[in-house]
């Protein structure tokens, strides 16, 4: 019996033993798989949000303009700072069922509750001021800067005096400079639309007394004033003189004076017109003039002779000046290291950007420096070795590589590489490339947006082709609807307000609106011009100026320049280049205190 027992002992011992090791040996065997549902917290807030819509569930009552908002306070906490710190800081409202909000619209409360539950919103021009007042109250931060995206992407002459006295209103500092830089930089066009009519006294002293106001005359700011007091002349006569005050009349010359200014005002008030009169005389020192505008020459082919070749050069050769078309004077601005510049320079933060051989050079405008920019390997060899477009926008540059003949550095022709090149992380990233089978003309930015001009060699039977680059979404749109009588060989490029003028040279304009998407009449210009190509361009105060180009007759360079006024329908004759020059690289600038006159 003791024999057995001590058996039965030893039997259950190892079965112990092994139950023991059986469990260490599941512990390490055990299999572990992670698993997450993408769908998960949108269908819980999709749920919720049916809940809304039916009154179940809810723990709190909005009451806006008169009509019941049930909500979840899980929700509103989670979406909005003002709910957060409502019912999460002890006020009063944190124990009430029920919570009335003041100076809200019913619609607007609706709009950014369906917002809060489902992250998804429409934004319509006719409602965005009153979403982004009512999002900014309930500090509702991703609506804010949805709509304040909405206004700046719709953003144009007619509107953005609008804009800037909402933004005003908000104390939004930093988008509010941005609103008005647009309609100081478009200041002439902006006084044709109704918005600059309706301004009060005070938002108009505060527009036109800004240093940065793009006007190429002081008389242009006269003119200007006096069309808005003629817009209400009954009830704007005690405040014409304050509005005067801010014109530099000692910038506006004798026989202009007389014969308007003078005339004008002195049928309102005759005291006024002979203090101003007194003032021009009196006062000549000009204590601060405006910022305004002007064209550069950061390069081009100089100096061709009359059917000859081989470009002269003279000790000027190398000077970067700029037109200033206050004065219709050149202005020495640097020394430029090279002046057969291939590439078209970009402004960027004051800075003008230049690609020179396998580098990108940067001449800042404060310091009036040359640096080197820090670019990668790959893009320094596109730059030296083949034909480039590029541009930065908000800090990003972008690329895109060809050759005019239609051969690209790849080994297959047929992919135009593509770049996008961020300068603060230095990350470089190769995107979708345009459309196969064309060859590189012009490029316009408008917004976020990329217009690319070109030629097609592979497509019949139209041999234009014309695509928008979306920045945001990283995709082409080919926009086939080109009149034949757009050019794409050796085209230039510009933007003005929501427009983008084409052009070969200065005989005619061909205009696309990029906001309503369509191509509008083209514009007869200087006829006498037709002959000419590789003419550069830019615009500058409101007008778009043509310059230079080689003559397709004898190759001789030209030093014509040409100026267009969009609001007013009319060429102008500003002036001439400094020597002759074929694809004059053009760049606009704010003109620098520290310039000296040629």
């Amino acid at each position: 019996m003791a024999c057995n027992a001590n058996k039965d002992k030893q039997h259950m011992k190892r079965l112990k033993t092994g139950s023991e090791t059986n469990k260490d040996t599941d512990k390490k065997s055990s299999l572990t798989k992670n698993y997450e549902r993408q769908d998960y917290t949108c269908s819980v807030l999709n749920g919720m949000n049916d809940s809304r819509k039916q009154g179940k569930f809810t723990d709190i009552v909005l009451c806006v303009d008169g009509k019941e908002f049930p909500c979840h306070k899980v929700v509103l906490i989670n979406g909005s700072d003002y709910f957060k710190c409502m019912f999460s800081s002890g006020m009063i409202e944190s124990n009430k069922h029920r919570v009335t909000i003041n100076g809200v619209e019913a619609v607007a409360m609706e709009t950014i509750l369906d917002y809060m539950y489902t992250g998804k919103i429409s934004i319509t021009s006719d409602r965005v001021q009153a979403l982004l007042e009512v999002a900014n109250l309930v500090l509702v931060f991703s609506l804010v800067d949805l709509c304040l995206s909405f206004m700046f992407d719709h953003i144009e002459a007619s509107n953005c005096l609008g804009i800037w006295q909402i933004l005003k209103s908000l104390n939004f500092s930093e988008s509010c400079r941005r609103a008005k830089n647009y309609a100081l930089e478009h200041f002439k066009l902006v006084t044709c639309q109704d918005e600059y009519l309706d301004l009060s006294v005070d938002d108009l002293c505060d527009f036109i007394s800004d240093t940065a106001l793009c006007v190429d005359r002081e008389k242009t700011v006269y003119e200007a004033v006096m069309k808005w007091f003629r817009h209400d002349t009954d009830s704007r006569c005690k405040d014409l003189e304050k509005a005067l005050e801010l014109v530099t009349f000692e910038l506006i010359d004798t026989e202009y004076l007389i014969d308007h200014v003078e005339k004008d005002v002195s049928t309102v008030n005759w005291e006024l017109a002979m203090g101003i009169m007194d003032k021009m005389i009196i006062n000549c020192d000009i204590s601060e003039r405006r910022k305004g505008n002007a064209v550069a020459i950061v390069g081009g082919l100089p100096g061709r002779g009359q059917g000859g070749f081989s470009p002269w050069r003279s000790s000027s050769d190398d000077k970067i000046c700029y037109f200033d078309p206050e004065n219709d004077s050149w202005t020495f601005l640097t020394h430029a290291m090279h002046f057969d510049i291939a590439d078209d320079p970009v402004m960027f933060n004051n800075k003008i950007f230049v690609p020179y051989g396998r580098r990108l050079r940067t001449f800042d405008l404060d310091n009036q420096t040359w640096n080197d920019e820090d670019i990668p390997e790959k893009i320094e060899s596109y730059f030296e070795n083949h034909f480039v477009k590029w541009m930065i926008i908000q800090g990003i540059l972008y690329i895109i590589v060809g050759e005019e003949d239609g051969f690209y550095p790849d080994d297959d022709e047929s992919k135009t590489p593509f770049l996008r090149y961020d300068m603060t992380s230095k990350e470089l990233t190769s995107l979708t490339p345009p459309a196969e089978g064309t060859v590189l003309s012009a490029m316009a930015v408008f917004r976020k947006r990329i217009y690319v001009f070109s030629r097609a060699y592979f497509r019949v039977p139209s041999n234009a082709v014309m695509q928008c680059y979306d920045c945001e979404s990283n995709t082409w749109t080919d926009l086939r609807d080109i009149p034949t009588e757009v050019p794409m060989e050796d085209v230039n490029a510009v933007v003005f307000d929501r427009y983008i003028y084409l052009f070969q040279n200065a005989s005619r304009l061909y205009v696309y609106d990029a906001m309503a998407e369509e191509w509008l009449p083209s514009i007869a210009g200087i006829e006498e011009h037709r002959q000419y190509i590789n003419c550069g361009g830019a615009v500058c105060n409101c007008k778009l100026y043509i310059m230079g180009g080689e003559s397709e007759d004898d190759g001789t360079y030209t030093d014509q320049m040409y100026c267009f006024d969009p609001t007013e329908d009319r060429w102008e004759v500003p002036g001439k280049l400094k020597q002759p020059l074929a694809s004059p690289r053009c760049v606009t600038i704010s003109k620098p205190p520290w310039c000296r006159d040629l």
